[in-house]
């Protein structure tokens, strides 16, 4: 799965995303599950790995288990659903920051793509920063 040219056209310091990974069966931490790829407006592009255990984790936040803040994401959100509580389970979201590494050039849009593996991220909302203002 991806999504392909999500448009930015500006100088952009940071990429903020509220995400998470569903389902998570057989995925170690370390894993690349994903990536952002950041389009510049010369021509050049940088792709950043969605890594599972440093930037997010399964969205199910199993019973008794305390939400915890990764190396990159942290906890955004905690909530329920009567299809979670069945389970004995609650939902969890992360807010993950992803630095860009060229500031100064133009972004000219920015790609999502998942690598479909037993584990997939999703992407609730993103935003971008730009000279320490969110858009």
């Amino acid at each position: 799965m991806h999504v392909e040219g999500i448009a930015v056209g500006q100088r952009v310091r940071r990429l903020h995303v509220l995400q998470a990974a569903c389902p998570a069966e057989a995925v170690s931490d370390g894993t690349t599950i994903g990536s952002y790829v950041w389009h510049y407006a010369d021509g050049t592009r940088h792709e950043e790995p969605i890594v599972y255990g440093r930037d997010l984790r399964y969205w199910w936040l199993p019973a008794g288990e305390a939400p915890q803040d990764l190396e990159r994401g942290r906890i955004a959100w905690v909530g329920d659903t009567p299809l979670a509580q069945k389970a004995g389970a609650r939902m969890r979201l992360y807010l993950t920051t992803y630095d860009n590494p060229y500031p100064e050039r133009e972004v000219s849009h920015l790609d999502f793509t998942s690598r479909v593996l037993p584990s997939a991220p999703f992407v609730v909302a993103l935003t971008v920063e730009c000279n320490g203002v969110k858009h």
